[in-house]
């Protein structure tokens, strides 16, 4: 008779520190039947892309990368425009273009052009929406 107990979650070993942090190969979600939950976790385990995916959701056009990244930064330090550190502001920037929108848009959760620095969100989210809707709720709960 054959186990049906889920497999053992993955250990991280020596060496592994990137192995989490990355989506599955060949995993889109336009691809529902093949989009894993694990993978849906691996897009909204860092908070800098549920913030980036909060904001894109409620945009009615492309939005740029400069908005997006003022944004982000706005909810990670709860400081107002005015007050926000300006390296803070380019630092997470920079993140945003050269690791999570390139993640994001290669998952096809986004497009993103980085010549023109424009961001949106891809058209089929299905499998991430009622995850988005939860976390945002669940963290807007939780700021209060």
């Amino acid at each position: 008779m054959e186990d049906d107990a889920p497999n053992d979650p993955p250990t991280r070993g020596e060496g592994d520190t990137d192995k989490f942090d990355q989506f599955p190969d060949g995993v889109r979600v336009d691809d529902a039947d093949a989009f894993p939950l694990d993978a849906v976790f691996r897009v909204l385990e860092n908070p800098r892309r549920r913030y980036v995916l909060y904001h894109l959701q409620t945009c009615r056009y492309p939005a740029t990368l400069s908005e997006v990244a003022e944004q982000v930064a706005l909810w990670e330090t709860r400081e107002t425009p005015e007050t926000l550190p300006e390296e803070t502001l380019e630092q997470i920037h920079a993140d945003l273009h050269h690791s999570h929108l390139p993640k994001l848009a290669d998952a096809g959760i986004v497009d993103y052009d980085a010549d023109a620095n424009v961001v949106t969100m891809a058209e089929c989210t299905r499998p991430l929406d009622e995850f988005l809707e939860f976390t945002r709720q669940y963290e807007q709960y939780q700021l209060r």
